[in-house]
This record gives C-alpha cells, sequence and structure tokens, in this order.
C-alpha cells in the first residue's frame, strides 16, 4: 500500500510549473511551487501533500490576501478552466505553506497539473 501511495502521489506533483495570474495575482505572481517541500517530485507517500508556494512581496503595500489552487487531470483541462480534481474557490488568507491537498482521491499512475 506503501508503494502505491508513493506511486500515486509521486505522479500527482507530476507538473508545479503551471502558475497562473488572475487580477489579484498579477502584481505578485506566485512562484516556486512546491508539493511536500520538493519541487516536482516523482514519489510521496503523503495521500494528502502539503502545497506551498511564494509570491515577490517586494513592493510596498502588496501582500497575499487570498488564494485559489485548483487542480485538473490534464494539462488541456487546467487550461480550460476545467478543475476536475480539486478546486479551493477564493480562500481568504495570507497563507503560502502547509495548504493540505483536499481534492478527489487519487489512483497510482494519476498526473495532477495544478495552479494557485
Amino acid at each position: 500500500m506503501k508503494i502505491l501511495s508513493t506511486i500515486l502521489i509521486g505522479l500527482f506533483m507530476m507538473l508545479l510549473g503551471h502558475v497562473a495570474a488572475d487580477v489579484g495575482a498579477a502584481l505578485n505572481p506566485p512562484f516556486d511551487l512546491r508539493c511536500d517541500y520538493l519541487v516536482n517530485p516523482l514519489g510521496i507517500e503523503d495521500e494528502h501533500p502539503n502545497l506551498s508556494w511564494k509570491n515577490d512581496a517586494q513592493k510596498r503595500a502588496q501582500v497575499q490576501s487570498a488564494y485559489q489552487i485548483v487542480a485538473a487531470s490534464s494539462a488541456d483541462k487546467l487550461q480550460s478552466g476545467s478543475f476536475d480534481l480539486w478546486d479551493t474557490g477564493k480562500v481568504s488568507s495570507n497563507q503560502q505553506v502547509h495548504i493540505s491537498y483536499a481534492g478527489k482521491a487519487l489512483h497510482s499512475g494519476d498526473k495532477v497539473y495544478w495552479r494557485v
């Protein structure tokens, strides 16, 4: 079971580079997306890995006040807005670390594409 979870969650984070800039994020787009502190991990044993990112808060009076994480089973679905695995909706929070994945259950070999 542990190997299955490793494969399942490992493939979950195959692509971390899909970062979307919406109106609120256009000034401070998130970057350095990670899953359990790893960039593009190939295997993670946790079924609810922690997601994190950074933003450029060097400009005065610009801080994160909310986030939305979306996840899809393909890059095309992610691009088209068909978030078939997870959509947090807008979450009013400045939190950028330890956001636990709470989407649909994944299976061995699944790939997940996500963005903030």
